[in-house]
């Protein structure tokens, strides 16, 4: 038996010998072979970081956290996969267009292997940071050869890069494989059938997209927040998705600066709050202490500033793996402060805050866009006593515009990588 009608130029097709539309199966080919490489990331970052997981933490909050993260992947794959499926829909009206093919072929292809790389820098980004990657990630940007010799050079990172290159070679083939034409298998079928599936499956992109079924709202970054463990939390995640959401909230009009009252008005206010009776030209808020009787003891003062370190590595606060045995012992027998938070998470901003004593302001880059403005910091002040400033740093001293600003603020010298490249090469 076989269903026809005349006059529309449909073919004749037996409805037992239906199938289904190319466009949908290549589509949900690519879904099921991009879908298991989400996870495996995800598996990565799970067993390089199981140290934080708590006694609270159940087998159910962990499967659960996984399963949040299919949800998640639904969302960047919907994203990546819209135009592709618009194209081969079209394609699947006349297979002779083989030049849609190619372009879905490779915008899959690029597309997919940038979230993949997105998800292999997640890892040591997120060990670094406690953070999923996020627009942030870029402000080393402008110092190109400096973050690839970084991760090229450092072992550890190769567990990432390694996988994230075997699984792009089987993703290529696996998509090559999935949308090669076929002109046996071309739609032959009712149009009406045809347009209704396609139809359908575009509504499930759509849905995986929105991530929710609930009217209010689609998918946020705190949908994935579920129990009181903070990296389960954060475990569904994707980190394309947070790229993604990082980078609208970086351009929104919300987040950009703005002032709140009149500069002279606030300054006045300061200087008011802090009893300021003659203020300084320079330094219109700076409170001066003038006391001949006291001197200064004849000792070097040296401020030592660690990246990436917190109390949770010292013994002092409970690690027992000795991992800061001298830190510990200077910290008995001197002033100690409990109470002492980063001023952000970028080297210039704990240059900035540390030595200058201003707030790091998101998505600022102090050393960069202040550099010819000059600051009343600590060198300043230990220059007034006599003292001599140097700044050491174990990187190029160009790196995040660094010595050119300290120099532009009291520092005489700045030490940095060329030096000590100078002082190996010299003869013992």
């Amino acid at each position: 038996m076989s269903l026809t009608k005349k006059g529309l130029g449909w073919p004749k097709a037996p409805v037992k010998d239906f199938k289904i539309p190319d466009n949908i199966t290549t589509t949900v080919k690519i879904y099921l072979a991009a879908m298991p490489v989400f996870s495996l990331f995800r598996l990565m970052l799970f067993f390089s970081e199981t140290k934080r997981l708590n006694q609270q933490s159940s087998y159910e909050d962990i499967l659960y956290a996984f399963f949040m993260g299919i949800r998640f992947d639904l969302v960047i794959c919907g994203y990546i996969m819209l135009i592709p499926f618009l194209l081969l829909t079209i394609r699947g009206l006349n297979v002779k267009q083989k030049w849609l093919n190619t372009i879905c072929f490779f915008y899959v292809i690029f597309f997919f292997l940038i979230s993949f790389l997105v998800c292999a820098a997640d890892i040591p980004y997120f060990k670094q940071f406690f953070s999923r990657f996020s627009v942030t990630a870029f402000e080393w940007a402008d110092s190109p050869t400096f973050v690839i010799n970084m991760i090229l050079e450092e072992p550890s990172y190769w567990l990432y890069i390694i996988p994230f290159i075997i699984v792009s070679i089987i993703f290529q083939r696996m998509v090559k494989k999935s949308m090669a034409l076929k002109e046996d298998n071309q739609f032959i079928h009712r149009k009406l059938h045809y347009f209704l599936f396609s139809t359908l499956t575009l509504a499930l992109i759509f849905l995986g997209i929105r991530g929710r079924l609930d009217q209010k709202s689609p998918i946020r970054i705190g949908t994935a927040y579920f129990c009181n463990n903070a990296f389960l939390n954060q475990l569904g995640l994707n980190p394309n998705f947070t790229l993604l959401r990082s980078s609208l909230d970086k351009m929104s009009e919300e987040n950009k600066p703005i002032e709140l009252m009149d500069n002279e008005k606030a300054l006045q206010l300061v200087q008011r709050e802090l009893n300021i009776t003659e203020a300084d030209s320079l330094y219109p808020i700076l409170r001066k202490e003038n006391d001949d009787s006291k001197v200064l003891p004849d000792k070097n003062i040296v401020v030592v500033m660690m990246e990436s370190m917190s109390a949770a590595k010292m013994k002092r606060h409970g690690n027992m793996d000795n991992l800061t045995p001298f830190l510990d012992s200077i910290s008995q027998c001197g002033y100690y402060f409990e109470n002492a938070y980063s001023a952000g998470i970028h080297t210039y901003n704990g240059v900035f805050s540390s030595l200058f004593s201003f707030p790091a302001i998101f998505q600022q880059h102090p050393l960069k866009e202040s550099s010819m403005l000059k600051y009343h910091g600590m060198a300043s002040a230990l220059k007034k006593q006599n003292y001599s400033t140097v700044f050491f740093t174990t990187h190029d001293g160009q790196f995040d515009n660094m010595e050119g600003f300290l120099m532009q603020n009291d520092f005489e010298r700045v030490i940095s990588k060329k030096d000590y490249l100078q002082i190996k090469s010299r003869p013992l």
